[in-house]
């Protein structure tokens, strides 16, 4: 049964008050900025992301400065609802209290949570209204916008910051004017490399600074509470780790996603069958390919295909973090002083990179990213008939020609003479300058 008090006590700018988590997290070093949804009447907002990314602060801010005119529902901590209580309570709450606004948090924890969305849209309770929705399970999310096609339904997704996103966060309080520099330009892979090229020396004498934040970056990945952090005590708490982890896995069998994620960080940037996997963990393929699937769905891992092969697989994981997260896990070691000597290794080191450098890529270009495995010729990462090579090492290896390749995107660990930068179809730029030139999705907020 629904009662009226809990929801009060979620909301409590409505008697003039501050919510106790954006309390907290003024005392950040570093506020994470989230890119703005407009609010207007007849939108529902759907937003999928993994759990700590922040979608919860995001709602309370909305609503803090909106108190009049919003309600929040947070349903991790409202069990057994009815969804036709709360349906004649929204109903209540927007006709009579003038509601314009409706938040409604971890939507996956509401039985028939879309059908109970789809109903409000149905009976006509939302043509005044704007409606936020946030699933830390995006397979939520994704039912509820099947249940709403056609009904002015906006899907975003809620990452890790990119680390574009990351560094215009730090240089916003460190160095507002190379903030603005990166901020007014940015590149994608569709620009011929000589547009590349002159986005690029904008930044070329920045190197040092934006490489430096591209390490930390390195340790913290794209999460808010690691960010500020690292930045605030120079340390990242085991808390941190484990609690990534507990909440990834909080729905599926904790053990086997471990072991399973942890030969695909062993293989990172090589290609994998599934048999190796099954050989490794002493699983069946089927229960692999369940696991790497939904893996998949909650935003943990994905896969870059090689249109030459089925059998052979790319496997990388979203955010360098839960990559530090997954390795020590279980392990009795100090978490954070493990997560630095691995950057230590420059083979470990290239591969977390190309790691990073795949999920930016990903993130943009999907279904459009392959890479190219034949007679011994390797090719990182295609992308519109562009190459790109991640060579994030002190000597730099000249990439394989393909006849198909148009040109070459060459990413290095540092900045390279004159004369080598550009050499007919190939361009180098250190792969810390690319990531924080690279434009971030138009639907990640």
């Amino acid at each position: 049964m629904l009662d009226w008090k809990n929801i009060i006590l979620q909301n409590p700018w409505w008697q003039g008050k501050e919510d106790l988590e954006i309390t907290k997290i003024k005392n950040n070093r570093y506020s994470i900025e989230r890119k703005q949804l407009e609010i207007a009447p007849n939108k529902i907002y759907l937003i999928k992301g993994p759990r700590r990314v922040g979608k919860t602060i995001f709602l309370k801010k909305i609503a803090q400065d909106n108190p009049n005119t919003s309600t929040y529902i947070n349903f991790d901590t409202l069990l057994n609802i009815r969804s036709s209580e709360l349906i004649k309570t929204i109903e209540h709450d927007i006709k009579i209290n003038n509601k314009k606004i409706i938040l409604l948090d971890e939507i996956q924890s509401l039985k028939e949570g879309c059908l109970f969305l789809k109903s409000l849209k149905d009976l006509n309770l939302l043509k005044d209204v704007c409606v936020f929705v946030t699933g830390s399970d995006p397979r939520a999310i994704d039912a509820c916008r099947q249940y709403l096609i056609g009904r002015s339904e906006k899907k975003n997704i809620m990452g890790p910051l990119t680390f574009r996103q990351y560094i215009l966060t730090i240089l916003k309080k460190e160095n507002l004017k190379l903030h603005d520099v990166i901020l007014n330009n940015h590149i994608n892979l569709s620009e011929d490399n000589t547009l590349i090229y002159e986005k690029y020396k904008l930044l070329e004498n920045y190197f040092e600074e934006i490489n430096k934040y591209f390490y930390n970056y390195l340790l913290t990945g794209g999460f808010p509470e690691t960010i500020n952090s690292f930045f605030e005590k120079n340390h990242i708490s085991e808390k941190y780790y484990e609690d990534i982890v507990e909440k990834i896995f909080e729905k599926i069998d904790k053990q086997k996603s471990i072991a399973i994620l942890r030969v695909l960080i062993d293989s990172l940037s090589n290609q994998i069958k599934y048999s190796t996997i099954q050989q490794k963990t002493g699983y069946s393929q089927d229960v692999i390919k369940s696991y790497l699937n939904t893996l998949s769905e909650l935003l943990v891992v994905f896969e870059v295909k090689e249109n030459q092969s089925s059998i052979l697989k790319k496997f990388y994981v979203k955010d360098p973090f839960i990559i530090h997260a997954i390795t020590n896990f279980y392990k009795n070691i100090d978490y954070f002083a493990q997560s630095k000597e691995l950057l230590f290794n420059e083979q470990k080191l290239g591969v977390i990179v190309e790691n990073i450098v795949a999920s930016h890529l990903h993130n943009l270009y999907n279904l459009d990213l392959s890479y190219f495995n034949v007679d011994k010729k390797e090719i990182d990462f295609i992308v519109f008939k562009k190459a790109v090579e991640v060579k994030y090492r002190n000597t730099l290896i000249k990439p394989n020609n393909v006849n198909f390749v148009k040109d070459y995107l060459i990413l290095s660990k540092s900045v390279l003479p004159p004369g080598d930068v550009f050499v007919e179809n190939r361009l180098v730029i250190p792969a810390c300058i690319f990531l924080s030139l690279l434009e971030v999705p138009r639907y990640f907020l």
